[in-house]
């Protein structure tokens, strides 16, 4: 373990520093102990500071928040005020991005894990743990470039196949050898086939919820067709991953257990939610801790007052300017962007609604409000119409899955192709105003300048 930790932090180095291909270039260091042993390689990809990290600027960037001018000025970085009123030079002067890096980082560990699994003789009893450490890099090499291909690309429909640039697909763990930007089609592809392969060998369930696991692949499937508007695949590993497990917490239970109103800096959610298919959570920036960042003001009306999660997810901090998030599946104040089996119910009752399968539809996102009131108080949506099923889901997706970071940023590309949900974010900060429209270019992040110097990549438009 001493061995694994050493290794660690050379890696860590080595990829958080310029010109880190001058440390591959010298002769190989007796000190640096690569993991060459399946527990070691297990080990590396149990690393969850740097595994089940997220990028968190799709969270700032999103309608789901807002902060005042003192809250503005008060974010240690500049990318993350500049993030905030959607600046097009958002990563200026910035020469380390983690919403880049971060990412990139979890593929490097994945790619080494990939390749010392082929050097490795496995005994038949060892077979069990091959497949999960293989499975496990897989998935999470599939999840970094899902999470950079909805910041780093154009939107993309898998039915019309959208053309335009994707990401580098880095397939392997030499970072001398890197790669061109792939198109839309390949990295979606490359995404596609990851995650199945993870599937085939993972377990049903983890023993621990920050490994992945067949429920979390299916799920992480189901998420990445949605976004992509293949609602018949997105069906599909929705249903997939609940047959597996579609236990929901009773938000009753939850509201009788604590002081109703919930008081502040006290977290409603257990750590130990049943919810929790794989867990993740967006990288720790300033606005995360901020008072002075605030649930957007529409959204938290639009919960009815009988709504347990008005109750459960929020603390009323008027006099500061309005109500804060305490509803994170983490169990604290850090944001929840893992997988999570009632994201399931909304996909699968979206995409059921999509297909035309309208009781389907309602029957799911029923089964899943039911559990968000007192029984006594819930009153069952019902309808025949296509159109306003798909509305009553999308509000219903929106208050459910807030504060998720990719989850909201993803629906708001997909959703503003549609005249019918598209929408157009408005943020005024002191004499600053910032408008971003449906289809607006800066809804793809320019690739960090840092990164353009080193690598031979196309800038984004």
């Amino acid at each position: 373990m001493k061995n694994i930790k050493y290794f660690l932090i050379k890696l860590l180095i080595v990829l958080t520093l310029p010109g880190c291909e001058e440390f591959l270039d010298s002769k190989p260091s007796k000190d640096l102990v690569v993991p060459v042993n399946l527990m070691d390689l297990s080990a590396l990809l149990d690393n969850s500071s740097v595994m089940n990290v997220s990028p968190s600027i799709s969270l700032i960037s999103s309608d789901d928040v807002f902060t005042t001018e003192s809250g503005w000025l008060g974010f240690r970085q500049d990318w993350e005020r500049d993030a905030y009123l959607w600046r097009k030079e958002v990563y200026e002067g910035v020469t380390f991005v983690p919403d880049w890096s971060l990412p990139y980082m979890q593929v490097f560990y994945a790619n080494i894990v990939l390749e010392q699994l082929e050097k490795i003789n496995t005994k038949p009893s060892e077979q069990e743990l091959y497949n999960r450490v293989m499975g496990s890099a897989l998935f999470y090499r599939a999840n970094a470039f899902f999470e950079l291909s909805q910041l780093y690309t154009p939107f993309y429909s898998w039915n019309d196949k959208t053309e335009g640039m994707g990401i580098p697909l880095k397939l392997d763990a030499d970072i001398n050898n890197w790669e061109k930007r792939a198109s839309l089609q390949e990295t979606y592809d490359q995404i596609a086939s990851d995650i199945k392969a993870a599937a085939e060998l993972l377990p049903d369930k983890p023993v621990f919820p920050n490994r992945p696991s067949k429920q979390a692949a299916y799920a992480l499937l189901a998420r990445m067709f949605l976004a992509s508007e293949e609602y018949v695949q997105a069906e599909l590993y929705a249903d997939l991953s609940l047959q597996i497990n579609s236990e929901l917490i009773d938000y009753s239970y939850l509201a009788s257990a604590s002081t109703m109103p919930v008081p502040q800096y006290v977290y409603p959610i257990p750590f130990d939610n049943p919810e929790v298919i794989y867990f993740q959570q967006l990288a720790n920036d300033s606005f995360h801790s901020s008072e002075l960042v605030f649930v957007d003001s529409t959204l938290y009306n639009s919960y009815h007052e009988r709504d347990l999660r008005k109750q459960l997810f929020f603390y009323e901090n008027f006099s500061l300017g309005g109500a804060n998030f305490q509803g994170s599946y983490t169990g604290t104040f850090m944001k929840f962007s893992g997988l999570a089996i009632n994201e399931l119910y909304l996909i699968s009752a979206e995409s059921k609604a999509r297909l035309n399968k309208i009781p389907e539809a309602m029957s799911m996102l029923n089964s899943l409000l039911v559990t968000r009131y007192e029984t006594s108080d819930y009153m069952e949506y019902m309808t025949n119409s296509q159109e306003e099923a798909l509305q009553i889901i999308l509000i219903e997706r929106r208050k459910e899955l807030l504060f998720r970071g990719t989850n909201r940023w993803s629906d708001l590309r997909r959703l503003n192709r549609d005249p019918r949900f598209a929408v157009t974010l408005e943020r005024s900060i002191g004499d600053k105003n910032a408008t971003l429209i449906p289809g607006d270019s800066r809804y793809v992040l320019p690739i960090p300048e840092v990164e353009l110097d080193y690598n031979d990549l196309e800038q984004n438009p």
